[in-house]
């Protein structure tokens, strides 16, 4: 027999005491190995937590980032009226994602931001002239092109972080020490 939701509701506070102990538990573990903790190993324990976060695709940016080569990015907004602010409807579209052969390019921006919010890459200000031919293809991405007439396109751009090439560095499949363990890296392109 299902449980109606007002029933639900009145077990929900015998639930959550039941699991208090093994929350209490969790965090006193986890206080205990901090007091035994180095910065080398609160490093190792980040690390392992952000890869263990990353879907293949982010995985493959962060990758083509780690050169420190630099990528056009994009807002896209739409402009509301005279008095209202303008409404961003797409955030971070970059050529990044395709450059890197990224699975599914279409959630490019959603891959940046993610990857921004933990802190791996620098979205930045307009780049130089060296990325006119990228933003030109960015202004042909289906965000641009559903906003019609009424869209505005910020330039940035878009590379790893300090502490994104520290973490490059820490998880570099290519690395010696790495290279026996994990054998070969696949193809990017």
């Amino acid at each position: 027999m299902a449980l109606s939701a007002l029933d639900r509701m009145a077990t929900a506070p015998v639930l959550a005491l039941e699991s208090a102990p093994s929350l209490r538990m969790g965090m006193a573990s986890l206080l205990q190995q901090a007091v035994h903790s180095t910065a080398a190993t609160g490093d190792d324990l980040l690390f392992k937590k952000i890869l263990s976060d990353l879907l293949p695709d982010e995985a493959r940016i962060v990758a083509a980032l780690s050169s420190g080569e630099v990528y056009a990015c994009a807002d896209v907004l739409v402009r509301t009226g005279r008095r209202e602010p303008d409404r961003t409807v797409a955030r971070n579209i970059s050529t990044v994602g395709r450059m890197a052969g990224v699975a599914a390019p279409a959630h490019t921006h959603r891959y940046l931001t993610r990857l921004d919010e933990l802190g791996l890459v620098d979205i930045g200000p307009m780049g130089g002239s060296s990325l006119t031919a990228q933003y030109e293809l960015l202004e042909l991405d289906p965000a641009v092109t559903k906003a019609g007439g009424k869209a505005k396109i910020v330039r940035t751009t878009v590379r790893i972080s300090a502490f994104g090439s520290d973490f490059w560095a820490a998880v570099d499949p290519f690395q010696r020490d790495n290279a026996r363990e994990y054998g070969s890296w696949p193809e990017l392109g």
